[in-house]
């Protein structure tokens, strides 16, 4: 599933156009970014907050350096 299939997709579950899901998404700092969970029937992408979600992969960036240093 490619991004904008989750997009339609995840706005037709939330009783939204995909343009309305945008807009939300912008007034709510929130976007799409890739999954990489493993879960089974995960479809490789997600909704996030995303100053929380970069806040993230920052730290599991950091955490990585020091393991490998």
């Amino acid at each position: 599933m490619n991004r904008d299939e989750f997009e339609a997709r995840y706005a037709e579950r939330s009783g939204m156009t995909v343009a309305g899901l945008r807009a939300f998404n912008a007034e709510h700092g929130r976007d799409i970014r890739p999954c990489d969970c493993g879960e089974e029937g995960c479809q490789g992408w997600q909704m996030v907050n995303v100053q929380l979600y970069d806040e993230e992969q920052a730290e599991r960036a950091a955490f990585v350096a020091r393991l490998e240093s």
